[in-house]
């Protein structure tokens, strides 16, 4: 179901032009970098791990955020139903 509606999705459609200029961006530094090596061969994965960490912990809190939201939503229009009975 998902699958047949992810080309006229509307948020694919906003994001696609950052996508490509980030991703063509990007395969231009690491042409650069393996033609010309100017960075050094070993670059340290702490920054990396350390990034991902607080964006795993954003993500969970954002998540957590939208989940209360949708179930003090529920929570209303279960309440809204049972007094329109």
């Amino acid at each position: 179901h998902i699958l047949r509606h992810t080309p006229s999705s509307l948020v694919l459609k906003r994001i696609r032009e950052p996508v490509i200029v980030l991703t063509a961006f990007s395969a231009v530094i690491a042409l650069a970098q393996h033609l010309f090596h100017f960075m050094p061969s070993r670059v340290f994965s702490q920054p990396h791990g350390l990034t991902g960490s607080a964006l795993g912990l954003l993500l969970v809190f954002r998540t957590n955020a939208a989940y209360n939201r949708f179930w003090e939503g529920r929570i209303i229009w279960e309440k809204l139903l049972g007094e329109s009975r």
